[in-house]
């Protein structure tokens, strides 16, 4: 892929998730209308607008233009600023989250998708994951730092929050204006049609059993480590740290993935062994936090982040390499499945804790992951994700 496009892709990652409103539009929401239950009920509609609109949405990116589609989703964030910024009414906080729903389904296959079509034309498939891998690190900073100065921001003037995000959204549209424009085939819309492409989308999914596999092992890690990733802070605070340790340690372990990234393209591994490899490591430092002190354990949760870093770039790349069609579709299938799998282990997550502990949740879930690992690798010992 020629230089002015790989930029492109690169600062969209980062000032798309370059967002100050991330780190706390929860409390002013609870600032707001100091009900849990009115939270409660915005993030459901948040969650229930992606379920809704992903496999839609990565249909309309392969039926019309993933662009375009991309381009829409990140004007919703804009909007879901703008609205959050002059309207402060239960009614504006409900619109700015089917918004925000809208922007995370729109652009969570086409890009992806656009950006594995480009690097395939013109660098090979292996130049996707080289690619993938600097988006994934300049994402993890973008959010490490909108965390920060979320807070920083919030406490001089809130107002200051919804400012800057608007700015730095509108930065993320204006990179996205410069994606390359891959419209399908005339004869291809008319060949298969919109509801076709959700058809074959299933029909591919469902009958290549390596994205099966990627599926349930995409469930299996990404979605556990990513309900374990919204519970850090909480963690963090059981260790009775002072506030500059907490902070440090939070950063930290943003940090991790971040490095995890910068592994994952210097290691020339195969996916197929850095797969079982990077699973197993993760599966152990998660389990191993229930029995070590407070130092090792954050040491074990920095490494079991290094290992899902490397881990979910690699699973990517195999995931789109087996993709034969409807790419934005199938990727949407994916999130979808992510998702509606991180409803249930959330509940889960929370059940447990409440009878053994945060640390207790770690160790069954890590348990759970290597049970999907056992299971994938006896089950599909014949199939190879390096094909």
């Amino acid at each position: 892929m020629n230089r002015p496009r790989v930029r492109a892709f690169y600062g969209y990652s980062f000032f798309s998730h370059l967002l100050p409103l991330y780190a706390v539009y929860t409390i002013i929401i609870n600032d707001e209308f100091q009900s849990p239950l009115i939270l409660s009920t915005l993030l459901a509609v948040w969650s229930l607008t992606v379920v809704v609109l992903e496999v839609p949405s990565g249909a309309l990116a392969d039926y019309w233009n993933k662009k375009h589609v991309a381009l829409l989703g990140q004007a919703s964030k804009i909007l879901t600023c703008l609205i959050w910024f002059l309207f402060r009414s239960y009614p504006a906080f409900l619109i700015g989250f089917v918004f925000w729903g809208i922007q995370e389904s729109f652009c969570s296959g086409s890009v992806d998708a656009l950006l594995y079509e480009e690097s395939a034309r013109h660098g090979g498939e292996s130049a996707y994951e080289r690619h993938y891998s600097w988006c994934y690190r300049l994402t993890t900073i973008a959010v490490t730092l909108a965390i920060f100065s979320g807070a920083y921001l919030y406490r001089v003037r809130p107002a200051l929050v919804f400012i800057s995000s608007i700015i730095t959204s509108s930065i993320g549209f204006a990179f996205t204006m410069l994606f390359p424009v891959r419209p399908p085939a005339p004869d291809e819309r008319k060949k298969h049609g919109y509801f076709g492409i959700i058809r074959n989308a299933l029909v591919q999914s469902r009958g290549n059993p390596l994205i099966l596999r990627l599926f349930v092992f995409s469930i299996g890690y990404l979605t556990v480590f990513g309900v374990i990733e919204e519970y850090i802070p909480v963690f963090l605070q059981s260790l009775d740290q002072s506030a500059m340790l907490f902070g440090l340690s939070l950063t930290l372990i943003m940090a991790a993935q971040t490095l995890g990234g910068f592994i994952s393209q210097r290691l020339g591994l195969k996916t197929e062994r850095a797969q079982y490899l990077f699973a197993c490591l993760a599966c152990i430092a998660l389990g191993l936090i229930r029995f070590t002190a407070r130092d090792v354990s954050i040491a074990l949760l920095f490494l079991s982040f290094i290992v899902i870093g490397v881990l979910e770039i690699k699973l990517s790349s195999a995931l789109n390499n087996a993709i034969r069609g409807e790419r934005a579709t199938v990727l949407s299938l994916q999130s979808l499945s992510v998702n509606a799998a991180a409803v249930l282990l959330s509940l889960g997550i929370g059940a447990i804790a409440d009878a053994a502990g945060l640390t207790g949740s770690f160790f069954v879930f890590a348990v759970f992951s290597a049970s999907v690992l056992v299971f994938l690798y006896l089950g599909t010992r014949s199939l190879s994700l390096d094909r």
